[in-house]
């Protein structure tokens, strides 16, 4: 719990929304906030998720970095990228921990970046009061955790006790880990972009003949131009002059074969 406090402290905030004609990228770091409490503008809520995604035109891309918060925050928001109707990636750039990694379950395809990490647990609460009060909340927290197994099974469908097992043991997974367990749909990998076309265009064999004629006309042309210079420069026209002393001699077999590109 002490090593996700202080990673989640180390995030720094930022709620910011780029849309375009087709679609929405919505930069998500920082904490999981309800709307009575989301003071700040960098803040994750539910109202200002949803607020995005109704501004939004087509698919919408979430970049996301959070150590979580409020887990009905989450589970709102969760259900908000589930209703949207066009298409929802989340893309993992740090940390999704806790409510994030709640929020995350309603992705139509969550991505797991280089280096990232994905946290669950149960639910936790702070409650003072007498015995009664405190059953009580014990026994609202069996229902939250109820939930939260809810939806990160129908994500997954594996075993529930399979799911409550990883929230009893507050389970960080890797970025290939997630995948596994299926959390996440793959991990992101980072092509540069000019090998990307490189290698589209070395497997491409229409360009690989165009390549190979090329390179076949110009060695022809090439063998042609160095016999032609031979030929006029270095052997006289008339077969009775005498040679030159210096002159260079080339066998007219070897002038044959440049002259047919072998």
């Amino acid at each position: 719990m002490k090593r996700w406090e202080k990673m989640r402290a180390q995030i720094k905030p930022e709620f910011k929304a780029e849309v375009s004609e087709d679609k929405t990228v919505l930069y998500l770091s920082g904490d999981v906030v309800s709307n009575e409490y989301g003071w700040y503008e960098t803040d994750i809520t539910p109202k200002k998720v949803n607020k995005a995604l109704n501004e939004s035109k087509g698919e919408v891309l979430i970049k996301l970095n959070s150590g979580g918060g409020d887990c009905f925050a989450g589970v709102e928001i969760y259900n908000l990228l589930k209703d949207y109707p066009g298409k929802v990636t989340v893309e993992i750039t740090g940390l999704s921990a806790s409510a994030a990694s709640i929020l995350s379950m309603g992705a139509d395809e969550i991505i797991m970046c280089t280096g990232s990490m994905m946290m669950v647990h149960r639910a936790s609460t702070i409650v003072w009061g007498n015995k009664n009060a405190l059953l009580k909340a014990a026994d609202m927290m069996d229902k939250v955790d109820s939930s939260i197994v809810d939806i990160y099974g129908e994500r997954i469908g594996l075993e529930k006790q399979f799911i409550t097992d990883l929230l009893d043991e507050e389970t960080w997974m890797t970025a290939e880990e997630a995948v596994k367990d299926g959390f996440a749909d793959r991990t992101k990998e980072i092509v540069n972009e000019d090998e990307i076309d490189i290698a589209a265009k070395i497997n491409n064999s229409v360009w690989n003949q165009e390549l190979m004629d090329a390179m076949n006309d110009l060695e022809i042309r090439l063998a042609n131009k160095v016999t032609e210079v031979i030929e006029n420069k270095i052997f006289s026209t008339d077969k009775n002059a005498q040679k030159n002393e210096g002159s260079i001699s080339v066998p007219k077999n070897k002038l044959k074969f440049m002259k047919e590109g072998k």
